[in-house]
């Protein structure tokens, strides 16, 4: 029993008390605050290249449906031409 009870006293300096827990905890909420508003910044950031992306992506779909029409055009217009012409 008095080997225990030794063993029991040599642990208990090292055990966290109340106080200790209480500021661990604060240290680890004003990190995770501080990495939350990190992310979110981040975030805010991937969203407008995002969007800038979309409007690149957009302006080249309509410069190629135009290219697309104009070219069409053209090539019925030169089939007309060569079938009414061209003998």
């Amino acid at each position: 029993m008095e080997i225990r009870l030794t063993k029991l006293e040599a642990i208990v300096p090292t055990l966290a008390t109340r106080e200790d827990l209480a500021v661990l905890e604060n240290k680890v909420f004003i990190a995770i605050h501080k990495l939350e508003t990190t992310i979110h910044q981040e975030m805010g950031c991937m969203h407008k290249e995002i969007a800038c992306i979309h409007k690149a992506i957009v302006t080249q779909t309509w410069r190629l449906v135009t290219t697309m029409i104009a070219l069409s055009s053209a090539l019925a217009t030169s089939a007309f031409f060569m079938a009414r012409y061209v003998n």
